[in-house]
């Protein structure tokens, strides 16, 4: 049975994708330990199979879930060994399928729960009604953020979310707070990291602010599968915050 570790934040431009695709990634690709991994993109604008190459895909995870395809003929095999991607397209912001049940996504990928050894899920940057289905099946919910007020407030949802769902659905997932863009030359930021390391929240390690990450997508790649001296450093850096997350299950 796979290991379901969903992305999920209020808010764009926190690197949601990057996270998620660079996470899927070095779990596949892991040399002790390599892992069957699926990537499930449950943002309409389908940016997450763009970070491998794939652009425009016509059917994905709303036809699965509209139960016009099952979720075999759709996934798609990504460049990286042991990783595949259920891709989305626009029709996720027409919600075309019963969002009212809240073990949809659960029913469409129980075909595929034994294919794989962990599911990780990307969801829009909004309070999607996918959003029920997808804590459902989560055993983590990672949320990325930067060091900013923008971010805590958005944290700050996401948090009385996953709290609400555990308490009304007598479910116990896991919440891990992942700073992102970090730039330690400042002192605000600092401060707000700081801040959260009091708090009762889980942080993992904060992930620098560097254009590593894009260089990696212009090499039609993820960081985490880049080449060259100067991925190497973030990339090791980026897997101890991989086994913080997997700590939670």
């Amino acid at each position: 049975m796979a290991k379901i570790i969903q992305f999920t934040i209020e808010k764009g431009g926190v690197g949601k994708t990057t996270m998620s695709s660079n996470f899927a990634a070095t779990l596949a690709t892991d040399l002790r330990n390599p892992s069957r991994v699926l990537l499930i993109d449950g943002d309409g604008q389908g940016h997450a199979a763009v970070a491998f190459g794939i652009y425009e895909a016509q059917e994905g995870l709303a036809e699965v879930l509209a139960h016009e395809k099952n979720a075999k003929s759709v996934i798609l095999p990504t460049s990286v060994p042991n990783l595949d991607i259920l891709p989305a397209n626009d029709r996720l912001f027409k919600y075309e399928f019963n969002t009212g049940n809240i073990h949809l996504l659960a029913e469409c990928l129980s075909e595929i729960a034994d294919d794989y050894d962990y599911f990780v899920i990307e969801s829009a940057p909004a309070r999607s009604p996918l959003i029920a289905t997808m804590f459902d099946i989560a055993d983590v919910v990672v949320t990325p953020i930067v060091l900013d007020a923008y971010s805590e407030v958005s944290l700050s949802k996401t948090v009385q979310l996953v709290n609400n769902f555990n308490i009304n659905n007598a479910t116990n997932i896991k919440l891990v707070v992942l700073p992102n863009m970090y730039n330690k030359q400042s002192n605000r930021q600092l401060e707000r990291l700081n801040g959260l390391k009091e708090s009762d929240l889980n942080i993992t390690l904060p992930v620098r602010q560097t254009v590593a990450f894009a260089d990696a997508v212009d090499q039609g790649r993820v960081l985490m599968t880049a080449k060259g001296r100067k991925f190497q450093e973030h990339q090791h850096d980026f897997k101890k915050v991989v086994q913080q997350i997997l700590a939670n299950i």
